[in-house]
This record gives structure tokens, sequence and C-alpha cells, in this order.
């Protein structure tokens, strides 16, 4: 019996992958959406998120001075004008009448609701209104009854649509494949797992890829090609993809790459064989 020690290292590369995917989405001072709303009742529970707030550096507060000024998003296209009373009732606000600049109270927001916190509560709609949130301010305190004419805060931009701005995770349960010592005849055939768990804030539909470091369907063991590894996935080669649908709300999808080694019909000389794989995915 020959003793083969045989170990492939893994590559994560979904950071620079996601990076390319993620790269365009809508700019401007604001980047405020409603999410998850039921348009077709009076009240639909709604999350809402901040994607991005940026201020030029001398853009004044439109409120500054005034005796008090509450700041905080509303949905736009309610049956009534928005009172911004569900959002103060919850103490999902800001006061920003003691700041000067508009970025004053974008640094204000930030500290209190770190980009891309959910706001939640529940909002009037008409059936028909478009998925849209806004960032208010109002120099009068909210009431449940009265019309208080809350006014845009400069530069805030509505959405009708849930951005492209996806954010998902992706974990790697070990970074190594041990097969440790091998008899030759247990080789061909031989296979190991590798666990990987993905998660999105949107449902949506990806793809995971896997590969050797020299972008190759096997990862070749020994220098000539004889000896490799091929990567599946429920019986799919992941050299051309495996398509899975994910979940909204960061739902943990668990997968298991399959590593399988091969011999094509020679006798594997003794020793230490090692090997690199790159696993990444994209996303619609």
């Amino acid at each position: 019996m020959i003793d083969r020690g045989c170990k492939l290292k893994i590559t994560n590369v979904v950071k620079q992958v996601i990076a390319l995917a993620f790269m365009f989405y809508a700019s401007s001072a604001f980047s405020l959406i409603e999410i998850d709303g039921d348009l077709g009742t009076d009240d639909g529970y709604t999350r809402i998120i901040m994607w991005e707030w940026e201020e030029t550096k001398d853009a004044p507060n439109p409120c500054y001075g005034a005796p008090v000024c509450y700041v905080m998003p509303d949905i736009l296209g309610h049956i009534y004008r928005p009172t911004l009373w569900r959002n103060y009732q919850q103490g999902q606000y800001i006061e920003a009448q003691m700041y000067e600049k508009a970025s004053q109270v974008r640094d204000a927001w930030v500290k209190k609701y770190p980009l891309t916190t959910y706001l939640s509560g529940y909002y009037r709609f008409k059936q028909d209104s478009p998925k849209c949130a806004k960032m208010w301010y109002s120099t009068k305190t909210p009431t449940a009854e009265d019309d208080i004419s809350p006014q845009e805060f400069p530069g805030t931009t509505c959405y009708d649509v849930v951005p492209t701005k996806q954010i998902c995770m992706f974990e790697l349960e070990d970074r190594e494949v041990q097969f440790g010592q091998i008899n030759l005849a247990e080789i061909n055939g031989k296979k190991k797992y590798v666990k990987i768990v993905i998660a999105c804030m949107y449902g949506t539909n990806i793809h995971i890829y896997a590969m050797s470091d020299t972008n190759e369907e096997k990862v070749y063991l020994s220098k000539d090609s004889k000896f490799y590894a091929k990567l599946s996935m429920d019986g799919q080669n992941l050299f051309k993809g495996v398509s899975e649908p994910i979940y909204k709300w960061f739902q943990m999808h668990s997968y298991y790459i399959e590593v399988e080694l091969g011999v094509d019909g020679y006798s594997v000389p003794s020793g230490n064989y090692t090997g690199n794989m790159i696993i990444y995915f994209v996303h619609d």
C-alpha cells in the first residue's frame, strides 16, 4: 500500500464578484426606499431602509433656527397627505433645528440610524400607490389629527421600484479540503464535501460556480494533469454553474460542493498533492 496525501485550498472570491455586480445604483442626495408594503390594503406593514445620504459641504439645513424641526421618512402616496405621525409616535425621527448645515442633519440621522437600518411601521396606502418613500421635515409637532404640511428635505428622491443594490453574504465552513492519507485503490472516486452558506437581502436567483485557480474545469493535482479533482453540486458541473433560488431577508441557504478525485489510467506516485479551487456566485 502506498500512501498519498492530498489537500485542496479554497479561494473565496465572492467579494470581488459582488463588488462588480453591485457597482451601479441610483445616485442622488438620497437613496431612500419603501419596501415590503402591502399596497392592496388601507394599512400595510412596511419597512423603510436608507441606502445612502450624501450632502455637499455647504448645503444649508432648511429648518435651521426654527423652534423645532423634526426630520424623518414617510410614504408618498397616502390616502391623506403625509402626517409623519406614525414615525413620530414610534420615535423614528431626529430633531434638527440646531444644525446649520444639511450635512450635520445627515450625520445626526446616520448616528441614530446607521445606513441600511430598517424603520418599521404601519402606513396607509391607496391601492394604486407607488412603492415610494421620501425624507421630510416639519417645524410643527406631528399629531394624529392635524395636517402639519411637512416639506420634502432638499434632494430627497422617490423610488418606484426596489433598487438594484442587492446585499448578500457568503460563508465557507472550511478553507481546506483534507483528503489525508489515501490508498492508491481508493483514489478514483474519493469524495469530500465543502459547505457554503449564502443569504441575500432580496429574493433572487443565484448562480454558483467553482473552478481551479487557473480558470479550468478541473483542479489538476499533478503536472501531467492526470490526477485531478472534479467540482459539482447536486450532480451538476460547477464550472458551468448551478442556479438556485434565494429568499429575502437574509434567510440562510446551505449548499454542499462535492470534490471528487479522479485518475486517468495511471499509477499516482507517492507524495503530497495540493491544488486550489475558487468558489464564487453571482445573482440576477
